[in-house]
């Protein structure tokens, strides 16, 4: 059985919001608020498309239009309410193209002008209140048009292109008028006023006035008059019409009747129709010019020409050459558009609005042909809400829908510029429909029901229906299947109403449903089937409501009980209690809102509130427990006989989602939160205060856990949602997901298909329901998914020829500064490694920093450095003609002077470098000359600066000084998780085992067997210990190809074996494995 997808709801208040694509599949704007898009396709075989594309967070869709030629590429175009368009590719499942030419701020959207089309060039075409732009997908670029007549005083919504001539465009306003215009300059060539509300539909049609050759009778055929001949005297009679006599074009009495004489053959040309022959020799003059229609034509002729030659009625010869001539004239269709309309063709269009009738329009003359009223039981102000939509299915058939949802076909025909129509009898079977589009290549008839139905018949035969589909509305937050029929499953979420399903034949084709709706009135979050009622379905709103449903009522309307909460009621559930008053057991409803948990008893509507001085967001009554989560990350253990806490346990943060209790175990239960983990406990001891760990499930990524679920048939299974958009089926003996499915959203509901618990049925964000098979899923390669769609392909607007040229010189500009620029710094470059500084040049080599102890400046002694060039003439002064015996400041004569002077001024100097609390090597030099250096590496040591360079003038004090330097430096890169930066100062002073510890507690496993290798005796039980850590380790991130390796090379054949068991896909080759190493063992 293949996955199975429903449809999301078709967004009902977009008119023209459905199309037909070329490969005969739909695309339709669908989702709450018309944000997303629903694609339908392959309806002709087992495996129907059906996908969905949002990419719009806050933008609703204005209009949808497809490409005319999905040859090449399959794309459509979507304009959102902030006047982007965004062309998306389908197999790309994105969009890839647009531009943003009208895009408008939100405060700036105060106007409902705005539509969009492809034209037949493919090219779009767009517009808002003022401005026009014709788009090319395929250069990126666009022209904008500024005013004109069409977009003068009008608030255009809706744009149909001529499929006749790619110039002529018909828009709908707002007000009810219909505009012809060109898409050139957007002069408009007639205003057409029909209607008065907003139009919503538009189709083009070309009717041919010529009568067809076959209807005529053989009497008119042959009482055709001869032309006169002209006389040989007149000046241009240049030809001798004698020899024409067997001419192509020349009628002949081919078999003449028996009743007449048969006259002396005389070569004349009294017979001779000398226009007609002029007409067919001008167009076997231009039948070469398009040689496949010529072939077609001259197929045609030869099939006409041997029926006629296996009649023998002269008559019926008569009609045939005469039809083979008029066939020759009728198929050669190459002429434009606009020449067929002024002859024998009128152009027309057939429009609709919100009102109960259709006009269809002559735009040969600009009148209006006929106006077709449609039967009504609204009213007039209801009739405006619900836009009508009409087609043509050819030139003798129009179609559109009623405002009641009921389709009518009526027979039109155009005779002298005078439209007459007829009703005809065939009906569709669905009623309601609020929309529908059509394709006349792969003759398909869509229809959207109000219904949530998608259906597609035959468009010559509307009892033949190809497809129907149910829809369903995304975002659904509950499906909770009947404990008494588990069939029977309710859904329920974002559409303010209820579904009650049957499971037993799911699938998009056939979803029978009840809804109810009645005094929901907003969102419901949770739904709750009575234990033993089969008919009693209790309900949760955002809006604070909760209410209990008899779905066997006729009326439909439910019990609401009296609110307790304002915010949204998250969790409702069914207990069987008792208590001191009354000990006999009844069903009461419990109820918790984020921070408050009530119980409704039996026949009562007020709340009765439990544990108010705690934080209640979940609540879940099983057979033996009640179990709490509070929104600071508690479960509370209750009895059911008293509603007294036994036991409580913290595994979050912050709110817990949902309490699951195992139906095959009572005692079981599993809980969920805002953190990735999903706790198992034993409850069975909770009358002693105790709530055994079971396990804890890992998997979930961010945000948490939506959902937990316990199967009915196997009780180590678990199924899970999660706000990282997982599905996920968990065996909880061995504490592993068995099955993953990655939707694209937040999956918020899911649960086991009642008819085989190897299909899961889920909802999410951006999806309505989706079935999959849970089987072999995790061995599929998982893709991750876009958190975001690829960058899109702005287009840019088009460059006049002046703009070109100036682009292509400001090109070259740039082009030839940067060579330029290029240069300079090169020679800056090399100039700069020419600059000598205190004598020596700047090598690269010299300027090259060391890692620890750093040359922060020219040199350690700086004072007295600065005090040498900044005061060399003072001091030379001083030397010279001062006393010795006055006192002198004068760093330079410390240095000259002598050993008590000289360590005087290194003291002076260290003190320099700590006060600017740089990491200069004079910190290492000096006190190495002072003789204190062992203080000063104490003192490093204690402030856990140590580095390699004081660790290797240790030795200069004494070997044991060494040693304890070196364990410093490496607790010193242990604290910073520098484990191999580590290890070699604790091998230098032999501290084997603590080295090998420190490489496998940083997962250095490789590294920890090779030093093993080096210092240990191969039977030490250190390899024992590395080879289970390294197995563990491989083992718990699901490499067991690996971690079988790591144990079989380690000597561990059991682990071995047992690692490739855990393969859930056993090759032959892995079987055989396993066998060959049972068998060692």
């Amino acid at each position: 059985m293949d996955d199975i997808r429903v449809p999301i709801t078709v967004y009902s208040s977009l008119p023209n919001g459905i199309v037909a694509t070329p490969n005969g599949g739909l695309l339709y704007v669908g989702g709450a608020g018309g944000v997303k898009v629903g694609f339908i396709g392959n309806i002709g075989t087992d495996a129907p498309v059906i996908q969905h594309f949002f990419a719009f967070s806050t933008q609703t869709i204005r209009a949808i239009d497809c490409d005319p030629d999905w040859s090449e590429n399959q794309q459509f175009a979507v304009l959102t309410s902030n006047h982007v368009l965004h062309v998306w590719d389908l197999s790309a499942k994105e969009p890839v193209f647009g531009h943003r030419a009208l895009e408008r701020s939100a405060s700036s959207l105060s106007t409902s002008a705005g539509a969009m089309c492809y034209l037949n060039t493919k090219n779009i075409m767009a517009v808002d209140s003022d401005r026009c732009v014709i788009y090319c997908v395929a250069s990126n670029t666009y022209s904008v048009t500024v005013g004109g007549d069409l977009l003068k005083s009008n608030a255009v919504t809706l744009l149909k292109v001529c499929p006749f001539d790619s110039n002529l465009v018909a828009a709908g306003t707002k007000n009810g008028l219909i505009l012809i215009a060109k898409v050139s300059d957007l002069s408009v060539l007639h205003k057409l006023r029909g209607h008065d509300a907003e139009i919503t539909s538009i189709d083009w049609i070309e009717f041919d006035t010529n009568p067809p050759v076959a209807e005529r009778s053989k009497k008119v055929a042959r009482s055709r008059k001869p032309q006169p001949i002209v006389d040989s005297s007149d000046i241009f009679d240049i030809y001798s019409y004698d020899y024409l006599e067997d001419e192509f074009g020349t009628l002949r009495d081919v078999n003449p009747s028996i009743e007449e004489p048969k006259p002396l053959i005389v070569a004349s040309n009294e017979n001779f129709d000398f226009v007609e022959a002029c007409q067919n020799l001008k167009e076997d003059i231009l039948r070469p010019k398009n040689p496949e229609d010529y072939e077609d034509d001259r197929s045609e002729n030869s099939e006409l020409r041997n029926e006629t030659d296996e009649s023998g009625d002269s008559d019926d010869d008569v009609d045939g050459n005469e039809s083979v001539r008029q066939v020759d004239i009728e198929d050669k269709s190459d002429e434009s558009p606009k020449s067929r309309c002024d002859s024998n063709s009128v152009l027309c269009i057939a429009t609709a609005s919100r009102e109960p009738f259709v006009w269809i329009w002559d735009l040969n003359s600009g009148a209006a042909l006929e106006k077709i009223k449609l039967k009504s039981s609204l009213k007039s102000s209801e009739n405006k809400m619900q836009g009508l939509t009409v087609r043509f299915l050819d030139e003798k058939t129009l179609i559109t829908n009623s405002p009641n949802g009921d389709l009518f076909k009526f027979s039109v025909s155009l005779t002298d510029k005078k439209l007459s129509y007829a009703t005809l009898k065939d009906s569709f079977k669905e009623k309601l429909i609020f929309n529908f589009t059509l394709n006349r290549k792969t003759q398909q008839f869509w229809a959207v029901s109000l219904k949530r139905l998608i259906i597609c018949t035959d468009l010559l035969n509307f009892d033949k229906t190809l497809i129907s589909y149910s829809t369903m509305a995304e975002k659904l937050h509950t499906i909770k299947e009947s404990p008494h029929d588990m069939n029977k499953i309710a859904v329920a979420g974002k559409t303010k109403s209820i579904y009650i399903l049957d499971a037993s034949n799911f699938s998009a084709q056939n979803m029978s449903s009840m809804v109810y709706a009645n005094h929901i009135k907003a969102k419901v979050i949770c739904i709750a089937w009575h234990p033993e009622n089969e008919n009693l379905l209790a309900f949760s709103t955002a809006e604070g409501r909760v209410g209990i449903l008899d779905i066997k009522k006729a009326t439909n309307v439910p019990v609401t009980m009296k609110p307790f909460t304002s915010e949204d009621v998250y969790r409702i559930s069914w207990g069987l209690i008792t208590d001191a008053s009354n000990t006999t057991p009844r069903w009461i409803l419990f109820a918790s809102s984020k921070t408050k948990l009530v119980y409704f008893p039996e026949k009562d509507k007020d709340p009765k509130y439990l544990c108010e001085d705690k934080p209640i967001s979940t609540v879940s009554a099983g057979k033996n427990w009640l179990g709490l989560g509070s929104h600071d990350g508690y479960i509370y253990i209750l009895t059911l006989n008293g509603l007294e806490i036994k036991c409580s346990r913290n595994i979050s943060n912050r709110y817990l989602s949902e309490i699951a209790w195992n139906p095959a175990n009572e005692d079981i239960l599993a809980a969920s939160s805002d953190v990735p983990d999903i706790h198992l406990f034993d409850c069975s001891n909770a009358n002693d205060g105790e709530m055994k760990s079971i396990g804890v499930l890992k998997g979930h990524c961010k945000n948490g856990v939506t959902m937990v679920k316990w199967s009915h048939s196997d009780k180590y299974k678990l199924l899970s949602t999660g706000f990282d958009g997982t599905v996920r089926v968990w065996n909880t003996k061995t504490l592993e997901a068995v099955s993953i499915y990655q939707s694209n959203g937040s999956a918020l509901c899911a649960t086991f298909w009642p008819k085989d618990e190897n299909f899961v049925i889920c909802s999410g964000f951006h999806e309505s329901l989706y079935m999959f098979d849970t089987r072999n899923r995790m061995d599929e390669c998982m893709k991750a998914l876009k958190e975001k769609p690829s960058p899109v392909k702005w287009g840019e607007m088009e460059k006049t020829d002046k703009q070109k040229i100036v682009s292509k010189e400001k090109k070259s500009n740039r082009k030839t500064a940067r060579k330029d620029l290029c240069g300079e710094l090169s020679k800056l470059s090399e100039s700069l490694n020419k600059i000598v500084l205190n004598g020596k040049t700047s090598d690269a080599e010299q300027l090259e920093p060391i890692k620890n102890m750093e040359l922060t400046r020219t040199t350690v002694l700086y004072l007295s450095h600065k005090e040498f060039y900044k005061n060399g003439m003072e001091i030379l002064k001083e030397l010279m003609f001062e006393r010795d015996d006055q006192p002198n400041y004068a760093l330079h004569r410390l240095l000259f002077a002598g050993k008590d002077e000289a360590k005087k001024l290194l003291s002076i100097e260290l003190q320099n470098h700590k006060d600017s609390t740089t990491n200069s090597v004079g910190q290492l030099f000096i006190p190495q000359l002072n003789f204190n250096l062992e203080a000063e590496i104490n003192e490093y040591i204690t402030t856990k600066k140590l580095t390699p360079q004081h660790v290797s003038l240790a030795p200069m004090i004494s070997f044991s000084f060494w040693r304890d330097c070196c364990k410093a430096l490496a607790n010193q890169y242990l604290e910073k998780k520098s484990a191999l930066l580590a290890v070699p100062y604790l091998l230098a002073i032999h501290e084997i085992n603590d080295a090998i510890k420190q490489l496998l507690n940083a997962h250095f496993y490789r590294e920890a067997w090779i030093v093993a290798k080096i210092h240990k005796e191969s039977e030490d039980q250190i390899f024992s210990d590395i080879a289970n850590s390294w197995a563990m380790f491989l083992e718990e991130h699901g490499n067991f190809d690996c971690a079988a390796l790591v144990a079989y090379s380690a000597g561990k054949l059991e682990m071995a074996s047992k690692m490739l068991s855990k393969k859930r896909t056993k090759t032959e080759c892995v079987e055989k494995m396993i066998e060959e190493l049972n068998k060692q063992i």
